[in-house]
């Protein structure tokens, strides 16, 4: 039996009656997204809010040897949603059906660095000027594949020592003439 495409999974995870939000980030993922800050933090919190397996928070000491981390992970009996910590950087890939909650919860917490990996089409205009207009602004994006997930996969960063994004955008609605 052939595997089921990109889409096919796409389509399924869509109309699904139970939410499931555990697609765990392959370990390849996870190098090249840490690999963008390798060495470039020192002596700050990072913060891993939806461990998993653990993937990401395995990797942070290769990565960033002189950082303190904490995590959470609500099947472990910690949720983010009750964090009280205050990191100064976060890198997660987090459930997809509560995007909006987490992006205001990430918020809340202030760190100086968003990163996370999502769905290329989670990145709209909309959730852009929403970062703006809390502060961060996108200093990279960067696409890519992965396999068994929705086909391409993004890895955004926001920073709110910055003041521009490194992408444009505009939320003007295109019509085409009858």
């Amino acid at each position: 039996m052939p595997r089921p495409t990109n889409v096919q999974n796409a389509n399924a995870v869509r109309v699904r009656e139970v939410a499931n939000d555990k697609f765990y980030t392959p370990a390849s993922l996870v190098d090249l997204h840490l690999s963008k800050f390798h060495n470039k933090f020192h002596g700050l919190t990072i913060y891993e809010p939806f461990a998993g397996q653990g993937t990401y928070l395995s990797r942070f000491p290769d990565y960033f040897p002189d950082c303190k981390f904490e995590s959470t992970e609500i099947d472990n009996g910690t949720d983010f949603f009750d964090y009280t910590g205050t990191p100064d950087v976060v890198i997660t890939n987090p459930p997809f059906s509560i995007l909006k909650q987490v992006f205001e919860r990430l918020y809340a917490l202030n760190p100086l660095v968003i990163s996370l990996v999502l769905n290329q089409h989670a990145i709209t205009p909309c959730r852009i000027q929403n970062a703006n207009a809390h502060g961060y602004f996108v200093t990279d994006y960067h696409l890519t594949r992965c396999d068994r997930w929705f086909g391409v996969a993004c890895i955004l960063t926001l920073r709110r020592d910055v003041s521009t994004n490194v992408i444009s955008f505009d939320t003007i609605k295109h019509k085409l003439e009858a």
